[in-house]
């Protein structure tokens, strides 16, 4: 019990006022009767516009067949609106309706009709996962692009339009805050361009206003989201893109700071990119749940931002997120000397301080282990904790305090941040305080050293006492590992090899590779064991 409540103590002392004050608001869950809503008139916009927005592969497959999450399942309706065998975010997918704006979109539009009329008839009562603010400030805005694309929504989905709008007026997500109060302004703004009224008007000044403050506070000045995930910065980028769109589509005005964070984000989005053409996959990344980022930045081109996505070898440091990339012609390399995530929101953050992914030759080598599920479960715990990722260790814990499915009490804090540049050797050195909170430790040092065809990694863990200190790498699952006395090469690229610390015990474990949700990918990691005594210092050598 004692341990239960330092934890919430801890999470709750880093949480913003607003959100307490919302969470238990939410808690109570208080329903007021629902407006009745005349026939609302719409305008129309330009929908070549929206029609260059770039789209998904369609999770609908048939009027009953649906995959989402690599989980594909045969719904029967209406029960399965609200299935509780199946996780919240394969249910909150069911009820997003992006199917309505996905590739091919234009083959299906009558099953696309026939799926929002059964949506209204089937959860007409206000309640249920479909009503939760999120998923219905993403169907707001899909059911909005759709119409506008489509020829237009009949009378009954335009006044279930309204219905949903005025819930997120009322259920704004203050007490997540995020990515989550981003998605709500933009249905506002949506649906306050979209609908022609008074309470139109009441709901475009709300979003806009919403969308201002929370970009200045969310986003960071070197153009990264506050919560440093990748994929929640696309999301967030793409919802940002949206909503340039539809006020271009309509000749509107918009604040002009919006194309300046825009293009400070897909910025931001290309360093954290790989060769590949893929993000990173720290902090909750999956690859498939937003278009790829060339795709978004041909988007922002596509309705007149400038943007800059070319990313120069060298050191590029993201000063105000923390993560640094060194890039040379063979190789690049992505660091995380970042916080945990922003300090009331670190819900996607992952114990993975001082861990980093590889490149060689355009090639993923080293990779971060990525996600492939949330909820509450002891997997959930592991992919989120230190040892599934590419950093240390210290008597088995974590470096910051990850519990639950979204929660962080106490976390780790970098305490310095250096790069350099030496005799074309990119150089930075993380430090981080993560395991302080533990009797005879305190900080962990990492230094990154990247020369032509080298990487020299340099690991330091002062304190006093012995400790069992445990290091690793992810291998990429094409790439298998074997190791002779203290010199480990990659088999199937015969050029790579990894020099060893002779003090450390090392071994190849299997393990999973998670680049998208629901898909859990044998792979093998190169993992290192040792009882050190403290202060301690040992280097991994990787060549090709």
């Amino acid at each position: 019990m004692l341990t239960k409540l330092k934890l919430y103590y801890y999470t709750i002392w880093h949480m913003k006022i607003v959100q307490i004050i919302y969470r238990i608001r939410y808690a109570i869950r208080f329903y007021r009767k629902e407006k009745f809503y005349k026939l609302l008139d719409t305008r129309s916009a330009k929908a070549k516009l929206l029609l260059l927005r770039p789209a998904l592969k369609s999770g609908m497959v048939g009027d009953s067949e649906f995959r989402f999450l690599n989980e594909s399942h045969h719904i029967e309706l209406p029960g399965d609106w609200n299935n509780h065998k199946r996780s919240d975010l394969w249910q909150y997918n069911l009820h997003y309706h992006d199917a309505l704006v996905s590739m091919g979109n234009e083959r299906n539009i009558q099953r696309h009709y026939r799926l929002i009329k059964r949506w209204i008839i089937d959860n007409c009562s206000g309640r249920g996962l479909g009503w939760d603010p999120y998923p219905t400030s993403r169907r707001i805005c899909n059911w909005i692009i759709f119409s506008q694309i489509s020829g237009g929504l009949d009378v009954v989905s335009r006044i279930s339009l309204a219905m949903q709008a005025d819930m997120i007026m009322r259920r704004m997500e203050y007490h997540i805050l995020g990515n989550h109060l981003i998605a709500n302004a933009k249905a506002l703004i949506f649906s306050g361009l979209y609908f022609i009224g008074r309470e139109a008007g009441i709901w475009l000044k709300k979003g806009c206003m919403i969308l201002s403050k929370e970009l200045s506070e969310q986003v960071h000045p070197d153009g990264g989201h506050y919560e440093l995930s990748p994929m929640y910065h696309s999301i967030v980028l793409m919802d940002l893109l949206d909503i340039i769109a539809y006020f271009k589509s309509m000749d509107m005005k918009y604040p002009e700071n919006w194309n300046i964070v825009a293009s400070r984000m897909i910025r931001w989005q290309a360093v954290m990119t790989h060769p590949d053409g893929e993000i990173s996959l720290f902090n909750d990344s999956a690859f498939g749940i937003v278009p790829d980022p060339k795709s978004i930045s041909s988007y922002a081109q596509h309705i007149g931002l400038l943007i800059e996505d070319d990313v120069q070898e060298g050191i590029t440091t993201l000063q105000d997120s923390g993560y640094i990339r060194l890039e040379n012609v063979d190789a690049v390399l992505i660091a995380d000397v970042a916080e945990i995530g922003s300090e009331c929101q670190p819900g996607h953050g992952h114990a993975d301080a001082l861990s980093f992914e590889l490149s060689l030759g355009g090639r993923r080598i080293i990779v971060d282990s990525g996600i492939s599920l949330y909820g509450r479960s002891a997997e959930r715990l592991r992919q989120r904790g230190t040892d599934a990722h590419n950093t240390v260790s210290v008597d088995g814990n974590n470096s910051s305090e990850v519990w639950s499915g979204f929660r962080v009490a106490r976390r780790a804090k970098i305490i310095r941040r250096d790069t350099n540049c030496e005799n074309n050797t990119l150089v930075t050195t993380g430090i981080h305080d993560g395991f302080r909170r533990f009797p005879g430790v305190q900080l962990h040092t990492r230094t990154w050293k990247l020369y032509d065809r080298e990487l020299l990694i340099i690991d330091k863990i002062t304190g006093s006492g012995n400790h069992d200190i445990k290091c690793g790498l992810n291998f990429h699952p094409e790439h298998t590992i074997d190791i002779y006395e203290n010199i480990a090469r990659v088999r199937n690229i015969t050029n790579i090899s990894i020099v060893l610390c002779d003090r450390i015990k090392w071994r190849v474990v299997p393990t999973t590779w998670h680049p998208e949700f629901g898909l859990s990918v044998p792979s093998h990691r190169l993992s290192g064991e040792a009882k050190l005594q403290l202060p301690t210092e040992w280097e991994t050598r990787i060549t090709w």
